[in-house]
């Protein structure tokens, strides 16, 4: 719990544009901070899942009394996505390697296992984090669940904003698309 508390302040500090304060005092969501140096894809779910228990109170409109609630399991919600991750990578990993040109091509039960494997995998998946979802609903009113799909929309997209800004300056991705100057009225 410590840790996530440090985390979110670290993340708070590292902020150059935190949002106006909202009703109460409470601030709203922070925007992500300007990243010095290559982060991981894990870093970057770990700062973006920060992010979400920082901005999630003002966002959602939550009450003091509703957020130590929320606050837990949201946090199981996350840890149940990271979970998720790291199993469906080491499924498509497993499948990568199965199917490599440089092994015998394997035969097509084996081929089928593994595919079901990861179909499988990922029915659950889904099944779980509804019903993580699910219980955190429990604790908010009809206009919050609402709040909370939008905003984790939000995050999601900036999720996949930094880990492509993550993947660039580690020089693993594309390079950034030049923008085209624009051309010269006569």
């Amino acid at each position: 719990m410590l840790l996530v508390v440090c985390t979110i302040e670290l993340a708070a500090q590292q902020s150059p544009v935190p949002a106006e304060p909202g009703p109460g005092g409470r601030r709203g969501a922070l925007a992500p901070p300007q990243m010095n140096g290559p982060l991981s894809n894990e870093e970057v779910y770990t700062l973006l899942d920060s992010f979400v228990m920082a901005g999630a109170q003002s966002a959602l409109q939550l009450t003091d009394a509703q957020f130590s609630a929320f606050f837990q399991r949201m946090m199981r919600l996350q840890r149940l996505q990271r979970q998720h991750r790291a199993q469906r990578q080491r499924a498509l990993v497993e499948l990568r390697q199965l199917m490599s040109p440089k092994n015998e091509p394997p035969e097509d039960t084996v081929v089928a296992a593994k595919t079901k494997e990861l179909d499988d995998l990922e029915s659950q998946i889904a099944v779980d984090e509804r019903k993580a979802l699910a219980d955190i609903d429990q604790v908010l009113q009809v206009p919050q669940r609402a709040r909370l799909r939008l905003f984790l929309e939000n995050m999601e997209r900036r999720k996949l904003e930094l880990l492509v800004r993550a993947r660039q300056n580690r020089g693993g991705g594309p390079p950034p698309v030049p923008r085209p100057e624009p051309s010269p009225m006569r």
